[in-house]
This record gives C-alpha cells, sequence and structure tokens, in this order.
C-alpha cells in the first residue's frame, strides 16, 4: 500500500482523474446524457473509489493482493484473476502508478458501466412517469452498484461488459459490434460468463421468427464452433480435469459450495434446496443479518431489491404484459437467458454473501432494466410490428 506519494503520484492521480472525467463526458454525449448527470455520476462513483481504498487499507483484499503481486515483476497474459495482475503488473512498468492511481484507472471502467447503466433505464422509462424516472435514477446511484465496480479487481471490467452489453443488446441491429467487443472483455476477467453471454445472444437470435432459415443454420454452425474451442477452455478454467459427466458435474458444485465457508458472511448452501439458494444469494443479508455497517448498507440495497422484484411479481398479475416489437423481442430473450442462467448458476455455487453482493452485478443490469420496464409499462416502438410477452 502507497503510504508515501511522489510527485509524479500526485500529478499522476489528476491527470488519471481529469481523463476519466474527459472520457465520461465524452460517453456521456453519446449515450445523450447531460454533462450535468454525468459529472454527478463521476464524482460519486470515484468518491467510491476513494472509499473503496481506505476499505481494502483496513481489511485487505484481492485488490491489495493484485497491486502488490504486479510490483513484484510483469506477469504474463492470461485470463481471470491473472488478466487483472497483467494489467496492473503493465500499466507500474510503463507508468509507475500509486495504488490510488490504478485504483482510479479501474474506476474509470466502472463509470462506463454505470452511464451505460443509466442510459438504458432512461431508454425502458423514457414514456413513463416522473416517479418511475427518479426511482430508476435512484437505482442507478444505489452504494453497491457503484463499491464494487470503483476498485481494482474483476468486477469493475465485468459490470463494464455487462452494461454496456445490456446497452448494446437494446438495439443489436446496429450495435453488434459492441456486444461482441463487450463479450472480449468479459473473457478475459470471467471466461465462462462470457461464453454464458455469447450463447445467450446467439440463442435469442436464433429464436427470433423474423430471422431466415439461412441465418439459423449459420448461428448453429457458429454455435457448434464455439462449443468446439471454448468448451474445453472453460472446463479447464473452471476447475473440470475430469470427463465432463452428470457424477462429476455434482461433485463440482458440492466442491463450490464448500468454499469460503469461514467468515460472518458464509451460509451452508448445501443443504438448501434451488428456491432457497437463490434467494438468499439475491437478497441477503437483510436488516435481520447485519452485524456491521458495511452489512447494514448491503442489506439497504438488497432490500430496495427485493422490493423491486416483489413490485414486479404484483404487476405481472395486475397490468398488462409489456408490448413490444419484433426489432426487440430478441433483446428481451437474451436479458432474460443470460441474467436468468447466470443466477442459477452462481446461487448454486456461492456459499459466501459477501461475494454474492459483488457477483451478482453481473446480471443484475439486465434483471433491474426488465422489471423498470415492466412496472413502468413502456411501449417501445420500432416499428408497427407488434408482440406480446
Amino acid at each position: 500500500m502507497d503510504y508515501y506519494l511522489s510527485i509524479w503520484s500526485v500529478l499522476s492521480i489528476y491527470l488519471i482523474f481529469l481523463t476519466g472525467l474527459i472520457v465520461a463526458l465524452v460517453l456521456g454525449y453519446y449515450l445523450r446524457i447531460t454533462k450535468a448527470r454525468v459529472f454527478l455520476f463521476y464524482i460519486w462513483h470515484t468518491l467510491f473509489s476513494i472509499i473503496y481504498y481506505y476499505y481494502v487499507s483496513l481489511h485487505g483484499g484481492d485488490a491489495l493482493e493484485y497491486y502488490e503481486l504486479a510490483k513484484i515483476d510483469l506477469i504474463p497474459f492470461s485470463f481471470g484473476s491473472n488478466f487483472v495482475r497483467y494489467l496492473i503488473s503493465a500499466i507500474i512498468n510503463c507508468l509507475n502508478l500509486s495504488f490510488i492511481g490504478i485504483s482510479l484507472i479501474f474506476n474509470i471502467f466502472g463509470t462506463i458501466g454505470l452511464l451505460a447503466f443509466d442510459s438504458s433505464l432512461s431508454f425502458a422509462t423514457k414514456n413513463s412517469s416522473r416517479l418511475i424516472k427518479y426511482f430508476a435514477f435512484f437505482i442507478v446511484m444505489l452504494p453497491s452498484v457503484s463499491f464494487w465496480s470503483s476498485g481494482i479487481g474483476k468486477d469493475s471490467i465485468s459490470f463494464m461488459a455487462t452494461c454496456c452489453g445490456l446497452w448494446a443488446s437494446l438495439n443489436l441491429r446496429k450495435r453488434t459490434l459492441v456486444m461482441g467487443f463487450m463479450v472480449s472483455i468479459m473473457m478475459l476477467v470471467r471466461p465462462h460468463v462470457s461464453a454464458v453471454m455469447l450463447i445467450s445472444y446467439l440463442l435469442a437470435y436464433f429464436i427470433n421468427n423474423n430471422i431466415t432459415i439461412l441465418k439459423k443454420l449459420l448461428i448453429c454452425t457458429i454455435l457448434v464452433i464455439v462449443a468446439i474451442f471454448l468448451v474445453p477452455f472453460i472446463l479447464k478454467y473452471t476447475g473440470f480435469i475430469e470427463n465432463l459427466d452428470l457424477n462429476n458435474i455434482r461433485d463440482y458444485i458440492e466442491m463450490r459450495q464448500s468454499y469460503n465457508l469461514e467468515g460472518a458472511s458464509s451460509v451452508d448452501i448445501a443443504s438448501m434446496n434451488l428456491p432457497t439458494q437463490m434467494y438468499t444469494y439475491m437478497f441477503k443479508p437483510l436488516f435481520s443479518n447485519i452485524n456491521s455497517i458495511y452489512d447494514f448498507i448491503a442489506a439497504f440495497d438488497n432490500t430496495i431489491l427485493l422490493f423491486l422484484f416483489v413490485a414486479y411479481i404484483i404487476n405481472i398479475f395486475t397490468r398488462n404484459r409489456i408490448i413490444l416489437n419484433n426489432t426487440n423481442i430478441e433483446a428481451s430473450l437474451f436479458m432474460w437467458v443470460y441474467s436468468f442462467s447466470l443466477w442459477i448458476i452462481f446461487s448454486m455455487t456461492t456459499a459466501n454473501t459477501g461475494i454474492a453482493l459483488r457477483q451478482k452485478w453481473m446480471f443484475l443490469p439486465m434483471f433491474i432494466f426488465l422489471i423498470i420496464s415492466k412496472i413502468s409499462n413502456s411501449r417501445i416502438v420500432y416499428n408497427t410490428s407488434k408482440v406480446i410477452i
């Protein structure tokens, strides 16, 4: 940890902060977000980057480990956690930045995701009441959204990839390259999640009735190619060594359920059924489970999320379905397949609610978009051909 900052360290912090602000303003202009709103989001997210810095200083964590290991020597390129170490190592060797300076670089990644998230929710609430728009803004400003995406680690990069993927899915005809780039970015830090993202997109595209047979055959071919080259790599990355069968899958899930069982935030998910696992993963801790100020903040955010899900369920039974058109049906399918698949997978394999608090933001933005769209009853119209979903 940097307890002494040189002149270059102080100057570099200022330059990185200014660079991040310029990036945010340019992106905000492209996403049609006002300058005042962009400035607010950037300052808000940077504030959490500073809080995250002091949190790591007091309690330690992966961010400090990444930084200390990267300072020792240049780390070779790899995927997952090793990519974060490689990136930090390259930055230190090129620019000799301090821990705070590198934190601010990762803060830029998280800010990009935050702006894409806000732009997507603004799209979902375009024709909604002012109350719904304020609520969507409030969701973007939740502490857990910015805290975990503001520090050094995989979370800021994966959050950026998720939110930009969400934004790209709203108009895939024109934003396919953005989606492809975000899948590649996710591949660097979470290869297994990038596979789910890619397969979800191709599956949603395949199910769309507007796609010709020829294009569907092409998609099938791509899926086969992806399976041939990507599946062995994903299996090795996630720890599968033996052949993939039901027994090995069961053993792998049981092994993952035993990880991170130490500490106050650990839970025994092995004895739970799947719905209970999913509930625990998404909404714990609540106010009845708090042991610290961090638990209190997490409980506040989880209570808001629980309220959002309950409001969605009530809305299903009390209001009409959303009307979407054929050009947007694939986006809805992509979000549902991606987010629900990850929710099930992570719920079955994560035995620590502390890890779940940051991990679930790899799919929660898409769930929130779908729920806000439903609650606001937005009618998103690109053409005259509509379908009910």
